[in-house]
């Protein structure tokens, strides 16, 4: 067996959260039944903090056989990490009869979000002096390393709109529906270098749901979804994160939105005179261009690089 590496580390963290929200809901039926108005409001917040102290020794035993000298890295940190969430978000509904059970609704939704994270990270050099661990040094902000400190800022505003045609009948429902959903997105995201990036994006997907009643024990559901999920802003940048050497991330430019097609079937029965009930159910799920991430073994130190990736 031949060493690679050897990873020792040490860690300490505090954390706190605060969180709240409120909602509130107005339905109001116009005259004709089935001809109903809903609008709903809501809002909530999240603030945290984190701050903790890590040492962490490296050895690379494979890359000192080759170079003929030892390497060793001793990362003493300590970092702290705030954040703060804003989401507020409006709804309105409406629901008009088109026929003997048969309706249209239309429904509109607003969506803000604002999250902001200031991680800031501070190395102390390269001591493993154990004694001095979580004790801050009176001049510790002149320790700031920029290189690995980040900070992000995300806000985005969604608009959401949807049409679904509804039938009820005494066998079946059927619900069948269009949703359209443009969003900007603005990120501010600073690692060294500050980059701003901001992505305007159309989705546009079906929705069905189809039961049937054999009888008053017996039904059989059907469900599609068609999704489409845009990839992390973050991920987008090309940028390099080595704050652990021994697990590299990488941005990629070039990633693609993913759409997913979902499909769901559902039977049950129940006998009344026996109590025996029987339930099976089958779900099919395919993803074009899922982001996922590739990972590459370095055999000199030991570590991995992680790239973002579309696959199938």
């Amino acid at each position: 067996t031949i060493r690679v590496n050897r990873n020792e580390g040490r860690s300490e963290n505090n954390s706190q959260n605060m969180s709240g929200g409120a909602s509130v809901q107005f339905n109001r039926r116009l005259g004709k039944p089935g001809r109903n108005i809903t609008v709903r409001l809501q809002g909530d917040f999240n603030k945290s903090g984190n701050d903790g102290f890590s040492l962490n020794t490296t050895d690379y035993y494979q890359l000192a056989r080759t170079l003929g000298y030892d390497t060793v890295n001793v990362r003493n940190r300590y970092t702290n990490s705030p954040s703060s969430r804003y989401n507020a978000s409006a709804q309105i509904m409406y629901s008009e009869p088109i026929g003997k059970k048969m309706y249209l609704q239309f429904r509109y939704n607003i969506n803000y979000n604002w999250n902001e994270t200031d991680s800031r990270t501070y190395e102390f050099g390269q001591t493993d002096n154990k004694e001095t661990f979580g004790i801050l040094p009176e001049n510790y902000v002149e320790y700031l390393d920029s290189s690995i400190s980040k900070y992000s800022s995300y806000t985005t505003l969604r608009h959401n709109f949807e049409i679904t045609y509804r039938i009820n009948r005494e066998k079946f429902n059927l619900n069948a529906g269009l949703r359209f959903q443009p969003t900007n997105t603005l990120l501010k995201y600073t690692q060294g270098q500050s980059y701003s990036l901001r992505k305007t994006m159309y989705n546009l997907y079906p929705t069905l749901r189809f039961s049937y009643e054999f009888n008053d024990n017996t039904e059989l559901t059907l469900r599609y979804n068609g999704s489409t999920s845009q990839p992390s802003m973050v991920d987008l940048l090309d940028i390099e994160d080595r704050t652990n050497p021994l697990y590299i991330t990488k941005g990629n430019k070039d990633l693609v939105p993913s759409f997913t097609s979902t499909l769901n079937a559902d039977f049950n029965t129940y006998n009344t005179e026996t109590q025996d009930a029987y339930y099976a159910y089958a779900n099919f799920r395919r993803t074009r261009n899922s982001v996922s991430r590739k990972v590459t073994y370095d055999p000199t130190t030991g570590g991995t690089v992680s790239q973002t990736e579309n696959i199938n």
